[in-house]
């Protein structure tokens, strides 16, 4: 027991949460590299560790387990092998080209998804329009989500199935500006 860096540890003094519903709280851990090996009363763990070993006091500080959120939306990941990839398109031709390929590999009124829409990357940086994809797929409702997930950029057949329309509910507002103006839907009235 000494104040080095050893390689076991026994810490003690705060309620330890080890989310056992047996064990739900105990008064101290030990850990011997970065493994768990003993969760208990304190004695009992000085014992099992053995004569080397830290002994680091909680002051009453509360210890939960190991959280590691490497933030990877696992969902998300899993739709990026599903879905078309739009990350690397250029341009809405290059999209238009991409989606009209994609609508001849699939049944007419299967559904056309894809992720990581880049617009800002087009030659023009403008998000296209439900009539750019019409242009390209009139037969399969598309969606587009932009890269960011805040944004999904669909086609008059997406809109239909999803029964958005100029009279769809008309209290929507996004950052306090309205959806609707005189009846109609803003971003999809010409």
């Amino acid at each position: 027991m000494n104040d080095e860096n050893l390689e076991r540890k026994v810490l003690f003094g705060g309620p330890i949460i080890t989310i056992n519903e047996n064990q739900p709280i105990v008064q101290a851990v030990g850990i011997e590299g970065e493994k768990i090996i003993a969760v208990g009363n304190l004695e009992d763990i000085k014992s099992k560790i053995g004569k080397d070993y830290d002994l680091i006091d909680l002051k009453g500080n509360t210890l939960l387990p190991g959280f590691i959120d490497c933030h990877m939306h696992p969902i998300y990941s899993i739709f990026h092998t599903l879905y078309l990839n739009l990350s690397n398109v250029k341009s809405l031709g290059e999209l238009q080209k991409l989606l009209k390929e994609t609508a001849k590999k699939k049944k007419s009124n299967e559904l056309i998804f894809a992720l990581d829409l880049m617009e800002e990357n087009f030659d023009n940086p403008v998000l296209p329009t439900r009539w750019d994809l019409d242009e390209v797929c009139p037969d399969h409702p598309v969606a587009l989500l932009r890269h960011d997930g805040h944004l999904i950029v669909a086609n008059t057949k997406a809109l239909q199935l999803a029964e958005i329309d100029k009279n769809t509910i008309n209290h929507l507002s996004v950052l306090g500006h309205p959806l609707f103006q005189k009846g109609k839907f803003r971003f999809l009235s010409s």
